[in-house]
């Protein structure tokens, strides 16, 4: 089977994440490919938040496309909540689902399963109307 793992990372912490998942379905069998949602904060900014350290060690693994939807068999989103929201990366990101391209094809996915985060980082319980970050499977 054909896995593609799409994340998105600030500090490196869901590159980690996403290399576990990628370790574990390549032990199942699957062929992996690891892929990266691109960053939108300038480099300058980085800098002062102090990810820009963290980016550099995951700078090697290649930059998700559209095309890259097309590929695997099942994909998986590693992506991290910002105050119960995804994060802009990945909301403007090329590799989202749906109308793509100059023709404007639909593409055939639709989630299989998704994990929808129910905690904060400091442990209290996000509320919100409904949850609109989430980890999913895509598969056909």
């Amino acid at each position: 089977m054909k896995t593609a793992i799409f994340f998105y990372s600030t500090y490196g912490h869901m590159h980690k994440m996403a290399q576990a998942a990628a370790e574990g379905a390549e032990r199942a069998g699957a062929e992996v490919k690891l892929l990266r949602i691109p960053e939108v904060i300038p480099e300058e900014t980085l800098k002062q938040i102090g990810a820009y350290e963290a980016q550099q060690a995951f700078a090697d693994v290649p930059v998700a496309t559209v095309d890259d939807l097309r590929w695997p068999d099942a994909a998986v989103f590693g992506v991290p909540t910002r105050y119960g929201n995804m994060p802009g990366q990945f909301r403007t990101s090329s590799t989202r689902p749906g109308r793509s391209g100059p023709t404007g094809q639909r593409s055939a996915r639709s989630p299989r399963s998704c994990r929808v985060p129910g905690h904060s980082t400091a442990g209290r319980r996000q509320r919100s109307s409904r949850p609109r970050s989430r980890s999913c499977i895509w598969a056909t």
